[in-house]
């Protein structure tokens, strides 16, 4: 069942300004621990412990995968038949094993825009309309996401994050997304419920880095956070002006965009040897991968997120790469 605060974070970053800004008041006063809520602390713990407990983390790991196939079959009328057909309708999730999703057929776009919604496991009004933009190859596509994510998201975020020393208690600078609107100075505008300091990065000109360099001196902020390009441009100005923040940048955390290697010389270049601590993730929410510590450009799947498989050119699983001795 989905709890009223695991929802709450999720609907007032995704809300118009008009929503975010009615609500903006209220949850500057509810303190931080109250924010992110049980399920987010409850996440951290278990993230923290698989780290370093690889038994707790293959348990964690097939229990979850157990749990979700018991889910698509009980929930499901599309996996209900699709699970039944593979495995015999006597079939029992508690049993499943990882080497058993080489009995189920692999799922393409046009397989489930044909299942539509029997391929819902919950009712829709407990799910967000998600989709992709498409391509001159491929139409756009909907599927759908938990509306109660968030906690769960922003525990494997702030996991990633936690290594280059960023907390809940942090305040951010955000370089991500387009001008502000008029309701901003015109140059920034400060969130103090996700105490982050939204910055416009279209167009970012180097007359408008001082304006941002005096916000974020008066408000010591030390991590930067969004696009490595809208990152690079701002550290191309500072350098242009001569000019970086007083109290000096901690951490720099990309989110959206490959992080090129001459992204990371010049951001160092500019503001010292700055930590980065970068993730890679999906808009399915099915895959999460952080870049491994002291391994620049190696990233590694977390496995209490979700189950990556491999598939060859010809959408075949990876049990025929194995025999092969591919894997």
């Amino acid at each position: 069942m989905m709890k009223p605060l695991d929802v709450l974070r999720g609907l007032y970053v995704r809300s118009p300004d008009f929503v975010r800004n009615a609500a903006m008041p209220f949850l500057t006063l509810v303190p931080t621990r109250m924010k992110f809520g049980k399920t987010y602390a409850d996440w951290r713990m278990r993230i923290s412990r698989a780290a370093g407990d690889p038994r707790f983390a293959h348990e964690q790991h097939l229990g979850s995968l157990r749990a979700l196939l018991a889910k698509a079959h009980q929930g499901s009328p599309y996996y209900h038949e699709l699970i039944d057909k593979a495995f015999g309708r006597g079939f029992d999730a508690s049993t499943l094993m990882p080497a058993d999703l080489r009995c189920l057929p692999v799922l393409d776009k046009e397989r489930l825009r044909q299942a539509g919604d029997g391929a819902l496991a919950v009712p829709l009004w407990q799910l967000d309309r998600a989709g992709t933009n498409g391509s001159n190859a491929e139409s756009p596509f909907s599927f759908f996401l938990d509306k109660d994510r968030s906690p769960r998201e922003m525990a494997f975020v702030y996991d990633v994050w936690s290594r280059i020393g960023f907390s809940e208690q942090d305040a951010r600078v955000r370089l991500r997304g387009f001008q502000l609107k008029d309701s901003g100075s015109g140059h920034y505008e400060w969130d103090p419920a996700l105490r982050e300091l939204k910055i416009a990065v279209f167009p970012m000109l180097p007359e408008d880095v001082p304006i941002y360099l005096d916000e974020i001196d008066r408000r010591g902020i030390r991590f930067l956070y969004g696009y490595p390009s809208a990152i690079e441009l701002l550290c191309r100005h500072m350098r242009k002006i001569g000019r970086t923040p007083s109290a000096g940048i901690k951490g720099i955390l990309p989110i959206s965009e490959p992080l090129f290697d001459h992204q990371r010389r010049l951001i160092r270049d500019v503001l010292g040897n700055v930590a980065f601590s970068a993730f890679y993730g999906l808009s399915e929410k099915v895959a999460f991968a952080a870049e491994v510590l002291g391994e620049e450009g190696l990233y590694e799947f977390n496995p209490l997120y979700g189950l990556t498989e491999l598939l060859d050119e010809k959408m075949t699983p990876s049990r025929n790469l194995a025999k092969k001795g591919e894997l």
